[in-house]
């Protein structure tokens, strides 16, 4: 049975291809999300890039179809901007800002579900998802990113071992073959023993005597 997936502004920023990952369900984006987006786009760090990503994908299936009748997604399934006819805040109870931006999310899942059947607001935020609850709206959390604990993950930088020679000449702006560095996991074991680095990959190099100095590979 095709799923009707309301899509909060936090899964955006945590995955802005997010909405290639529902498959053939549909995916429905509320209008006060857009508004949050382009307050996001100019945010500083990630939040900011994420944002703009997330505009640019919601522009590629702009062009491929039209969002308010429904653009088709790799799943088969459909993206469709959403903005009621009416809202009737009398469906958020005494006490919800109707100038909250999520509290407006809220009110669209509300008002989907008043056409459409099998509606579920997808939101990691716990406090929305406290308010879905209580609205009796049914709610998820977004995983389809998240990445198995097992998975050896290359974050760009290592702390490793050096000798002490190698150490000092480093402090002093040399260079030192890469023979030097050892692995902390196994100190008596040398590079042939360990993993390899990557290119440009950063070190947290250490002496023997617990002194530490930053390096990069070549």
């Amino acid at each position: 049975m095709v799923k009707n997936y309301v899509v909060d502004t936090n899964i955006f920023i945590r995955n802005p291809d997010c909405i290639n990952r529902f498959d053939e369900h549909h995916v429905y984006i509320p209008h006060c999300v857009l508004e949050e987006l382009d307050g996001l786009k100019n945010a500083p760090g990630e939040t900011g890039y994420s944002a703009r990503e997330a505009i640019r994908n919601l522009k590629f299936y702009k062009e491929k179809g039209n969002l308010c009748s429904g653009a088709p997604t790799p799943g088969g399934g459909k993206l469709y901007l959403y903005m009621p006819e009416t809202l009737d805040f009398s469906y958020l109870p005494a006490g919800f800002s109707s100038t909250k931006l999520d509290n407006l999310i809220l009110l669209d899942v509300l008002m989907l579900k008043k056409e459409k059947e099998n509606v579920i607001l997808i939101s990691n935020d716990i406090l929305v998802q406290m308010k879905a609850d209580l609205l009796g709206i049914e709610v998820q959390e977004f995983k389809n990113d998240r990445i198995s604990d097992e998975i050896d993950l290359y974050t760009g930088r290592s702390t490793r071992y050096i000798r002490q020679e190698g150490f000092y000449a480093i402090i002093a702006g040399k260079t030192r073959p890469i023979t030097d560095v050892y692995d902390p996991t196994s100190p008596e074991e040398w590079l042939r023993d360990q993993k390899p680095p990557f290119p440009n990959e950063f070190f947290v190099l250490k002496n023997p005597d617990g002194g530490s100095v930053l390096a990069k590979y070549d």
